[in-house]
Protein backbone atom coordinates (compact mmCIF):
# COMPACT_ATOMS: atom_id res chain seq x y z
CA UNK A 1 0.00 0.00 0.00
CA UNK A 2 1.50 3.54 -0.90
CA UNK A 3 1.97 5.77 1.74
CA UNK A 4 0.74 9.46 1.83
CA UNK A 5 4.51 10.69 1.75
CA UNK A 6 5.68 8.81 -1.03
CA UNK A 7 2.44 9.50 -3.35
CA UNK A 8 3.27 12.95 -2.98
CA UNK A 9 7.09 12.59 -3.70
CA UNK A 10 5.49 10.86 -6.88
CA UNK A 11 3.17 14.21 -7.69
CA UNK A 12 5.99 16.04 -7.33
CA UNK A 13 8.54 14.51 -9.27
CA UNK A 14 5.26 14.09 -12.07
CA UNK A 15 4.72 17.79 -12.00
CA UNK A 16 8.46 18.63 -12.60
CA UNK A 17 8.77 16.35 -15.66
CA UNK A 18 5.54 17.94 -16.99
CA UNK A 19 6.81 21.34 -17.15
CA UNK A 20 9.61 20.47 -18.45
CA UNK A 21 8.02 18.94 -21.08
CA UNK A 22 6.13 22.03 -21.56
CA UNK A 23 9.04 24.16 -21.44
CA UNK A 24 10.49 22.43 -24.28
CA UNK A 25 7.71 22.28 -26.53
CA UNK A 26 8.34 26.69 -26.59
CA UNK A 27 11.93 27.44 -27.59
CA UNK A 28 13.44 29.48 -25.08
CA UNK A 29 15.37 31.79 -27.67
CA UNK A 30 12.11 32.41 -29.60
CA UNK A 31 11.59 36.38 -29.89
CA UNK A 32 7.83 37.55 -30.42
CA UNK A 33 7.40 40.89 -32.19
CA UNK A 34 3.85 42.70 -32.45
CA UNK A 35 5.36 46.47 -33.21
CA UNK A 36 7.59 48.06 -34.98
CA UNK A 37 9.11 49.35 -31.83
CA UNK A 38 9.74 45.79 -31.08
CA UNK A 39 10.86 45.22 -34.71
CA UNK A 40 13.51 48.13 -34.13
CA UNK A 41 14.64 46.38 -31.02
CA UNK A 42 15.23 42.83 -32.76
CA UNK A 43 17.33 44.79 -35.60
CA UNK A 44 19.25 46.89 -32.97
CA UNK A 45 20.23 43.71 -30.43
CA UNK A 46 22.94 42.04 -32.31
CA UNK A 47 24.14 40.77 -29.47
CA UNK A 48 20.81 39.15 -28.79
CA UNK A 49 20.26 34.89 -28.48
CA UNK A 50 17.37 35.01 -30.53
CA UNK A 51 17.58 31.87 -32.41
CA UNK A 52 14.60 32.50 -34.37
CA UNK A 53 11.79 35.83 -34.70
CA UNK A 54 7.98 35.72 -34.51
CA UNK A 55 6.93 38.35 -36.65
CA UNK A 56 3.30 39.27 -36.08
CA UNK A 57 0.84 39.61 -39.32
CA UNK A 58 0.19 42.74 -39.10
CA UNK A 59 3.65 44.51 -39.52
CA UNK A 60 4.39 44.54 -43.67
CA UNK A 61 8.10 45.71 -44.94
CA UNK A 62 9.50 47.50 -48.05
CA UNK A 63 11.93 48.88 -50.04
CA UNK A 64 12.09 52.50 -50.21
CA UNK A 65 14.59 55.25 -51.67
CA UNK A 66 14.00 58.22 -49.29
CA UNK A 67 16.01 61.69 -48.63
CA UNK A 68 16.76 62.17 -45.36
CA UNK A 69 13.83 64.45 -44.39
CA UNK A 70 11.39 61.44 -45.78
CA UNK A 71 13.59 59.18 -43.06
CA UNK A 72 12.04 61.47 -40.30
CA UNK A 73 9.14 61.96 -41.84
CA UNK A 74 9.78 66.02 -41.59
CA UNK A 75 7.93 65.44 -45.44
CA UNK A 76 5.07 63.48 -46.90
CA UNK A 77 6.49 59.78 -47.51
CA UNK A 78 5.38 57.11 -49.55
CA UNK A 79 6.51 53.75 -49.78
CA UNK A 80 6.72 54.29 -53.85
CA UNK A 81 6.60 57.49 -56.09
CA UNK A 82 3.90 59.53 -54.67
CA UNK A 83 1.81 59.46 -58.15
CA UNK A 84 1.36 55.24 -57.59
CA UNK A 85 -2.22 54.40 -56.62
CA UNK A 86 -0.98 51.15 -54.57
CA UNK A 87 2.71 50.16 -53.35
CA UNK A 88 3.59 46.77 -52.95
CA UNK A 89 4.51 45.21 -49.53
CA UNK A 90 5.97 42.16 -48.03
CA UNK A 91 4.59 39.94 -45.32
CA UNK A 92 5.85 39.14 -42.09
CA UNK A 93 7.96 36.05 -43.45
CA UNK A 94 10.34 38.30 -45.23
CA UNK A 95 10.40 40.43 -42.04
CA UNK A 96 11.68 37.28 -40.10
CA UNK A 97 14.31 36.32 -43.14
CA UNK A 98 15.51 40.09 -43.01
CA UNK A 99 16.28 40.10 -39.02
CA UNK A 100 18.18 36.74 -39.49
CA UNK A 101 20.17 38.31 -41.84
CA UNK A 102 20.76 41.30 -40.04
CA UNK A 103 22.29 39.12 -36.93
CA UNK A 104 24.34 37.32 -40.17
CA UNK A 105 25.73 39.97 -41.50
CA UNK A 106 25.37 43.01 -39.30
CA UNK A 107 26.23 45.90 -41.51
CA UNK A 108 28.00 44.74 -44.05
CA UNK A 109 27.02 45.24 -47.59
CA UNK A 110 25.77 41.96 -48.15
CA UNK A 111 22.87 42.84 -45.37
CA UNK A 112 21.72 45.03 -48.21
CA UNK A 113 22.26 42.84 -51.61
CA UNK A 114 20.26 39.56 -49.56
CA UNK A 115 17.12 41.78 -49.05
CA UNK A 116 16.84 43.66 -52.03
CA UNK A 117 17.25 40.50 -53.92
CA UNK A 118 15.16 38.97 -51.76
CA UNK A 119 12.25 41.68 -52.23
CA UNK A 120 12.58 41.74 -56.33
CA UNK A 121 15.37 44.57 -56.59
CA UNK A 122 17.91 43.95 -59.24
CA UNK A 123 21.82 44.61 -58.59
CA UNK A 124 21.88 47.09 -60.62
CA UNK A 125 19.60 49.19 -59.12
CA UNK A 126 20.97 48.81 -55.67
CA UNK A 127 25.01 49.07 -56.29
CA UNK A 128 26.32 52.80 -55.39
CA UNK A 129 22.54 53.73 -53.83
CA UNK A 130 23.18 55.94 -50.62
CA UNK A 131 19.50 56.33 -49.68
CA UNK A 132 17.97 52.82 -49.32
CA UNK A 133 15.83 51.94 -46.73
CA UNK A 134 13.49 49.55 -45.19
CA UNK A 135 10.20 50.20 -44.59
CA UNK A 136 8.28 48.33 -41.55
CA UNK A 137 4.59 49.67 -41.15
CA UNK A 138 2.11 48.39 -38.46
CA UNK A 139 -1.64 47.96 -40.26
CA UNK A 140 -3.28 46.83 -37.24
CA UNK A 141 -6.17 49.36 -37.03
CA UNK A 142 -5.30 51.40 -33.59
CA UNK A 143 -4.39 49.51 -30.17
CA UNK A 144 -6.52 46.20 -32.08
CA UNK A 145 -5.33 43.23 -33.66
CA UNK A 146 -8.01 43.93 -36.57
CA UNK A 147 -5.67 44.46 -39.88
CA UNK A 148 -6.30 47.34 -42.12
CA UNK A 149 -9.03 45.38 -44.67
CA UNK A 150 -7.23 47.44 -47.77
CA UNK A 151 -4.60 44.93 -47.75
CA UNK A 152 -4.82 42.40 -51.03
CA UNK A 153 -2.94 39.73 -52.56
CA UNK A 154 -2.18 41.09 -56.42
CA UNK A 155 -3.71 38.30 -58.38
CA UNK A 156 -5.09 39.08 -61.77
CA UNK A 157 -8.10 39.37 -60.52
CA UNK A 158 -7.39 42.10 -58.31
CA UNK A 159 -6.22 44.09 -60.77
CA UNK A 160 -8.68 43.75 -63.46
CA UNK A 161 -11.21 44.93 -60.35
CA UNK A 162 -9.01 48.00 -59.63
CA UNK A 163 -8.97 49.80 -63.16
CA UNK A 164 -11.94 48.94 -63.42
CA UNK A 165 -13.98 50.05 -60.44
CA UNK A 166 -11.41 53.37 -60.22
CA UNK A 167 -10.58 53.88 -63.81
CA UNK A 168 -13.39 52.25 -66.34
CA UNK A 169 -10.82 49.73 -68.06
CA UNK A 170 -12.73 47.04 -68.86
CA UNK A 171 -10.87 43.83 -70.12
CA UNK A 172 -13.07 40.87 -71.57
CA UNK A 173 -12.97 37.69 -70.16
CA UNK A 174 -10.73 36.48 -72.09
CA UNK A 175 -8.29 38.46 -71.54
CA UNK A 176 -8.77 38.17 -67.69
CA UNK A 177 -8.13 34.38 -68.65
CA UNK A 178 -5.10 34.69 -70.19
CA UNK A 179 -3.38 36.66 -67.50
CA UNK A 180 -4.68 35.04 -64.70
CA UNK A 181 -3.53 31.61 -66.37
CA UNK A 182 -0.20 33.07 -67.88
CA UNK A 183 -1.14 31.37 -71.16
CA UNK A 184 -1.36 32.96 -74.16
CA UNK A 185 -3.18 29.79 -75.32
CA UNK A 186 -6.27 29.47 -73.20
CA UNK A 187 -8.93 29.89 -75.70
CA UNK A 188 -7.65 27.53 -78.31
CA UNK A 189 -7.06 23.41 -78.25
CA UNK A 190 -3.40 23.78 -77.09
CA UNK A 191 -2.46 25.05 -74.15
CA UNK A 192 0.80 26.66 -72.91
CA UNK A 193 2.51 25.16 -69.61
CA UNK A 194 4.96 25.83 -68.15
CA UNK A 195 5.73 24.19 -64.75
CA UNK A 196 7.03 25.26 -62.50
CA UNK A 197 5.46 29.00 -63.59
CA UNK A 198 7.88 31.05 -64.98
CA UNK A 199 6.71 34.99 -64.96
CA UNK A 200 9.27 36.14 -67.09
CA UNK A 201 8.69 33.38 -70.29
CA UNK A 202 5.02 33.85 -69.15
CA UNK A 203 5.24 37.59 -69.68
CA UNK A 204 7.04 36.62 -73.37
CA UNK A 205 4.48 34.44 -74.07
CA UNK A 206 1.55 37.12 -73.86
CA UNK A 207 3.35 39.99 -75.13
CA UNK A 208 5.54 38.54 -78.14
CA UNK A 209 8.25 40.87 -76.27
CA UNK A 210 11.90 39.39 -75.75
CA UNK A 211 14.79 40.15 -73.63
CA UNK A 212 17.13 42.39 -75.56
CA UNK A 213 19.61 40.53 -73.63
CA UNK A 214 20.13 37.40 -71.64
CA UNK A 215 22.32 39.67 -68.76
CA UNK A 216 19.71 41.99 -68.97
CA UNK A 217 17.52 42.86 -65.91
CA UNK A 218 14.80 40.64 -66.76
CA UNK A 219 11.98 42.46 -64.14
CA UNK A 220 12.31 45.91 -66.43
CA UNK A 221 9.90 46.11 -69.18
CA UNK A 222 12.72 48.88 -70.74
CA UNK A 223 14.99 46.04 -71.49
CA UNK A 224 12.09 43.96 -73.62
CA UNK A 225 11.57 44.33 -77.15
CA UNK A 226 9.94 43.25 -80.74
CA UNK A 227 12.16 41.06 -82.61
CA UNK A 228 10.30 40.79 -86.20
CA UNK A 229 9.03 43.81 -87.85
CA UNK A 230 6.25 42.70 -89.51
CA UNK A 231 2.56 41.58 -89.06
CA UNK A 232 1.90 38.39 -90.05
CA UNK A 233 1.92 36.12 -86.80
CA UNK A 234 -0.32 36.96 -83.86
CA UNK A 235 3.16 36.76 -81.72
CA UNK A 236 4.01 39.54 -83.61
CA UNK A 237 0.70 41.57 -83.91
CA UNK A 238 0.58 41.30 -80.00
CA UNK A 239 3.96 42.58 -79.65
CA UNK A 240 3.25 45.99 -81.85
CA UNK A 241 -0.07 46.42 -79.77
CA UNK A 242 2.37 45.86 -76.52
CA UNK A 243 5.28 48.06 -77.79
CA UNK A 244 2.74 50.53 -79.24
CA UNK A 245 0.84 50.74 -75.53
CA UNK A 246 4.70 51.09 -73.58
CA UNK A 247 6.37 53.70 -75.51
CA UNK A 248 2.53 55.77 -75.57
CA UNK A 249 2.37 55.24 -71.80
CA UNK A 250 5.51 56.35 -71.15
CA UNK A 251 5.29 59.49 -70.52
CA UNK A 252 2.81 58.95 -67.57
CA UNK A 253 5.46 56.19 -66.35
CA UNK A 254 4.48 57.37 -62.51
CA UNK A 255 8.02 56.54 -61.61
CA UNK A 256 8.27 60.05 -62.83
CA UNK A 257 7.91 62.83 -61.42
CA UNK A 258 4.43 64.64 -62.16
CA UNK A 259 2.63 61.21 -63.34
CA UNK A 260 -0.03 59.41 -61.77
CA UNK A 261 -1.41 55.93 -61.77
CA UNK A 262 -4.80 57.83 -62.87
CA UNK A 263 -3.05 60.03 -65.42
CA UNK A 264 -1.68 56.49 -67.65
CA UNK A 265 -5.05 54.86 -67.03
CA UNK A 266 -6.94 57.98 -68.60
CA UNK A 267 -4.04 57.80 -71.22
CA UNK A 268 -4.59 54.15 -72.12
CA UNK A 269 -8.45 54.36 -72.35
CA UNK A 270 -7.55 57.36 -75.10
CA UNK A 271 -5.77 55.29 -77.02
CA UNK A 272 -8.41 52.20 -76.88
CA UNK A 273 -10.85 54.83 -78.04
CA UNK A 274 -14.10 53.34 -76.49
CA UNK A 275 -12.79 49.75 -78.15
CA UNK A 276 -11.56 46.71 -75.44
CA UNK A 277 -7.80 45.63 -74.75
CA UNK A 278 -5.72 42.80 -75.93
CA UNK A 279 -4.03 40.60 -73.70
CA UNK A 280 -0.78 41.97 -74.50
CA UNK A 281 -2.08 45.58 -74.28
CA UNK A 282 -3.34 45.29 -70.98
CA UNK A 283 -0.37 44.24 -69.95
CA UNK A 284 1.45 46.95 -71.04
CA UNK A 285 -0.69 48.97 -69.03
CA UNK A 286 -0.57 47.70 -66.02
CA UNK A 287 3.63 47.22 -66.47
CA UNK A 288 3.78 50.74 -66.83
CA UNK A 289 1.03 52.63 -64.92
CA UNK A 290 1.36 50.11 -61.93
CA UNK A 291 4.33 48.49 -61.84
CA UNK A 292 3.10 45.53 -62.62
CA UNK A 293 6.33 43.52 -63.94
CA UNK A 294 7.77 41.47 -66.14
CA UNK A 295 8.52 39.71 -62.55
CA UNK A 296 4.85 39.47 -61.48
CA UNK A 297 3.61 35.94 -60.80
CA UNK A 298 0.06 37.00 -59.95
CA UNK A 299 0.50 34.38 -57.38
CA UNK A 300 0.59 36.12 -54.03
CA UNK A 301 4.40 35.28 -54.18
CA UNK A 302 7.41 37.85 -55.04
CA UNK A 303 9.71 36.38 -57.97
CA UNK A 304 13.68 37.41 -58.68
CA UNK A 305 15.66 35.76 -61.04
CA UNK A 306 18.73 37.18 -59.42
CA UNK A 307 17.80 35.48 -56.46
CA UNK A 308 18.36 32.08 -54.93
CA UNK A 309 19.78 30.78 -51.72
CA UNK A 310 22.45 29.74 -51.47
CA UNK A 311 23.36 31.10 -55.25
CA UNK A 312 22.29 29.21 -58.12
CA UNK A 313 20.24 26.32 -56.37
CA UNK A 314 16.75 24.89 -57.21
CA UNK A 315 14.93 27.25 -59.43
CA UNK A 316 11.93 27.56 -56.81
CA UNK A 317 14.29 29.90 -54.55
CA UNK A 318 13.95 32.25 -57.09
CA UNK A 319 9.97 33.00 -56.05
CA UNK A 320 10.18 34.36 -52.78
CA UNK A 321 8.23 36.05 -49.53
CA UNK A 322 4.14 36.74 -50.01
CA UNK A 323 4.06 39.89 -51.30
CA UNK A 324 0.58 42.20 -50.46
CA UNK A 325 -0.61 45.49 -52.08
CA UNK A 326 -1.67 48.67 -50.44
CA UNK A 327 -2.69 52.05 -50.88
CA UNK A 328 -0.14 54.51 -51.48
CA UNK A 329 -0.73 56.60 -48.81
CA UNK A 330 1.38 59.37 -47.13
CA UNK A 331 2.97 57.79 -44.00
CA UNK A 332 3.16 60.82 -42.13
CA UNK A 333 0.83 60.11 -39.40
CA UNK A 334 1.37 56.89 -39.52
CA UNK A 335 5.01 57.76 -38.32
CA UNK A 336 3.91 59.66 -35.57
CA UNK A 337 1.70 57.49 -34.38
CA UNK A 338 4.76 54.60 -33.63
CA UNK A 339 3.05 52.69 -37.02
CA UNK A 340 6.47 53.04 -38.94
CA UNK A 341 9.78 53.26 -39.02
CA UNK A 342 12.51 53.67 -41.72
CA UNK A 343 15.76 51.57 -41.42
CA UNK A 344 18.74 52.68 -43.35
CA UNK A 345 19.93 50.04 -44.98
CA UNK A 346 24.47 49.21 -45.57
CA UNK A 347 25.10 51.25 -48.78
CA UNK A 348 26.67 48.75 -51.60
CA UNK A 349 30.03 50.19 -53.79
Amino acid sequence: MMTKSFALILSIMFFCLFSNLLKAQVSPNSCPITTVTDYQKAWNGLGTQCSEFKVAKNLYGSIAFLTKDEAVANTPVYIYPKGFQFAWVAGSENLERYLLWRHKYGDKPELSIQINRYAGLPDSLVIGRTDIYLTVIDYSIGDTSVINPEIFVPTAAFWFNKFRNLYDITAPLEVQKTLAFNDPNFAMSTPYTMVPIDPVKNYTAITGAILKSPDANKCDISNYQCLSISHRTVNDQNCRAWQTVKNGLSIYDPYDAGSTTAACAKAFNNYLNGRIPTASEYRAMINICQDVNPCNTFQGFGYNPSYSEPLNSNYSEHFTGTEFIVPNNDLQNMYKANKVIFIKLPDVH
